[in-house]
Order: structure tokens, then C-alpha cells, then sequence
């Protein structure tokens, strides 16, 4: 039989990762590595939606079901400890289209 307390972690469990699913963005995990000196790094951290809203959220949103998005992330090793990096963010719905920055779309 269960123990009440495995019962419990289950619960909770369930319901961290339900909470979690419901996020509106990405959720970036880093490993803590930094980058050798002179060293380029690149990691890419990608989310989609499988089942989303098919409507946005204003007047010329991108509609989030079956959308992808998300950023690669450039970084490059100073010292030992330190390394500097930039976002190369993207998104595409679900026809392919990538999403543009208000600015640009007129």
C-alpha cells in the first residue's frame, strides 16, 4: 500500500507542474557552467504550445496555440568567472510566421 506521505509529494507534485504549465512565457534552466576564457557558448532554450488560446491577447497578437518561441543565448568567457552574453530572441505561430516587434509591423 501507498503511505500517506508519498500521496502527499504525489499532490503536491502534480499541482507544481500544473501551476508551471500554465506559464505565459519561457522558463530558462542554466546549469551554472561559465564559459573558458575566449570561449563562445550557446545554448538554446525553446518552448511550444501544443494546446494554447486561438485568439491573442490585443489587436494584432500572435495567437499562442501551436506557437514556438523562444531565445538563444550567446555568451562569451572574460575570466574564469565571469562571461558576457546576449539574447537572440524568436517566436513563430502556428503558420510559420515569425512574430515582429510592434514597431514593425505598421
Amino acid at each position: 500500500m501507498v503511505s500517506p506521505r508519498c500521496l502527499a509529494f504525489a499532490a503536491i507534485l502534480l499541482t507544481a507542474s500544473t501551476i508551471s504549465a500554465r506559464a505565459n512565457d519561457e522558463i530558462q534552466v542554466y546549469n551554472a557552467e561559465i564559459a573558458k576564457i575566449g570561449q563562445w557558448t550557446f545554448q538554446l532554450h525553446s518552448n511550444y504550445a501544443f494546446m494554447g488560446r486561438k485568439e491573442p491577447d490585443s489587436p494584432g497578437g500572435r495567437i499562442p496555440n501551436h506557437a514556438l518561441q523562444g531565445t538563444g543565448e550567446w555568451a562569451y568567457g572574460i575570466t574564469d568567472w565571469w562571461e558576457m552574453g546576449f539574447y537572440t530572441p524568436y517566436a513563430v505561430d502556428q503558420n510559420l510566421t515569425p512574430a515582429l516587434r510592434h514597431s514593425q509591423r505598421g
